[in-house]
């Protein structure tokens, strides 16, 4: 009887071990080049540059883990550029990274495409989004150039 015990806990264990690894998300990571920002007499529809420099949303190191609700999305940025880097989703202004820095995002809504600035609007990343992995965003302005401090 006791033998038959320990081997059915033995078989819940692994059953629930199976269900909460099949439960969290894989991580997709993206590496991207900047593109100069084209300087003409028409406005980039795509990005509206429109945050406030005295509110300016500094994006943390790390998302905060909380008991309750999973989020739905989540992506990290790796910003290899000397300059801050303005993140926007869908248009929307997110947040800003640092310089040479890591930013992390967690949203409970979803997002289809990803677009980077930086900050004296001399270069861009664009990318597609989404919420079927957890994404990892390095942003390069050059192939293997730059380093990130975290």
């Amino acid at each position: 009887m006791k033998k038959l015990i320990q081997i059915i806990s033995l078989c819940l264990l692994v059953v629930i071990a199976g269900s909460v690894n099949a439960q969290s998300k894989r991580e997709c990571s993206v590496y991207t080049i900047a593109k100069p920002m084209q300087k003409s007499r028409g406005i980039n529809k795509k990005i509206k540059v429109n945050y406030q420099k005295d509110k300016i949303n500094i994006l943390p190191a790390k998302v905060v883990k909380k008991r309750g609700k999973t989020p739905v999305c989540m992506f990290t940025l790796y910003n290899y550029h000397n300059q801050m880097v303005h993140v926007y989703a869908d248009s929307m202004y997110i947040g800003t990274i640092r310089a040479n820095a890591v930013g992390s995002v967690e949203t409970l809504s979803g997002y289809s495409k990803l677009y980077c600035v930086s900050d004296d609007q001399s270069f861009s990343w664009e990318e597609p989004g989404g919420c079927s992995c957890i994404h990892i965003y390095h942003l390069r302005i050059k192939e293997g150039e730059g380093q990130v401090i975290e």
